[in-house]
């Protein structure tokens, strides 16, 4: 089979031009993963510090966060599918969205509880603490695992 110059230079420019776009996406396909990556990665980093922080901290940590977060997350959602999007939107805005009050969740129950109970003596009951972290922690948490979880 015989391939006459000009078909020769055609398929030589076809395949090369194929060749250059399977490349591109390649390389297209690798960035995105690598970013998506380090975002996990920061995520990670930031529910390990919730994890293992005190609950006093929980407010100084969150605080710190929301302005990095609310930028990589910015970046991110280009890479993110575009199924998943919403649930990000919303998961980056549950996060950063969070105040004081839902992180420390005073509750009102033992609010009640640590007034005086109308006895006769002014002996104050004993209660648990008035702020429950513990809640306001597993909302930090909930929010950021899926956070993660969504930008794979």
């Amino acid at each position: 089979m015989e391939f006459t110059p000009t078909q020769l230079a055609f398929w030589s420019t076809a395949c090369l031009a194929i060749g250059w776009l399977i490349n591109h996406f390649l390389v297209i396909g690798r960035d995105r993963t690598k970013r998506l990556r380090e975002f996990r990665n920061s995520i990670s980093v930031l529910l390990d510090k919730f994890k293992t922080s005190p609950n006093v901290d929980l407010i100084i940590i969150h605080h710190q966060s929301v302005a990095n977060l609310k930028e990589s997350s910015a970046r991110m959602l280009e890479d993110i599918r575009f199924w998943k999007r919403d649930r990000f939107s919303r998961a980056c805005s549950e996060y950063c969205g969070m105040s004081h009050q839902d992180i420390r969740n005073y509750d009102q129950s033992h609010i009640t509880n640590s007034l005086f109970n109308g006895t006769a003596g002014l002996e104050p009951p004993k209660t648990k603490s008035i702020e429950n972290f513990d809640l306001g922690r597993a909302r930090l948490l909930k929010s950021l695992t899926e956070l993660r979880d969504l930008a794979r």
